[in-house]
């Protein structure tokens, strides 16, 4: 579980696709022993992180970073600033997804530990 978090808090820093994604993880995948299980898809990391209780919440946005299509723009179908499509050629789709981690579930679960309560008081 641990390796599934570090490796997802990696690619939400860095920016990651879940394509790019999905090869590191197999790649971690071809050269570890036959006997050690790994993830090998994005989707299984994910659901390692959903059983954390590190649910999370995927937010449309522009292909070019200009906006995020929630609030306001959740319904929009173009870009208001540069106006290109939010979804890829087939339209079914989104062009580009950020993955949102709530720092609430994140400080709710630090709290559970009355060691770490402790010292983040």
């Amino acid at each position: 579980m641990s390796t599934a978090l570090k490796l997802c808090n990696l690619k939400a820093e860095n920016g990651w696709s879940d394509k790019s994604f999905t090869a590191l993880l197999k790649l971690l995948k071809d050269m570890l022993p036959e006997d050690k299980e790994f993830l090998d898809r994005t989707y299984e990391a994910m659901k390692v992180m959903r059983s954390m209780s590190m649910d999370f919440e995927k937010i449309y946005a522009c292909p070019n970073d200009c906006i995020l299509y929630q609030k306001e723009y959740e319904y929009l179908e173009k870009c208001p600033v540069c106006g290109r499509s939010c979804s890829k050629t087939n339209d079914k789709f989104p062009a580009k997804v950020s993955w949102y981690f709530s720092i609430i579930l994140r400080f709710k679960r630090m709290f559970k530990n009355a060691k770490h309560a402790k010292s983040l008081i």
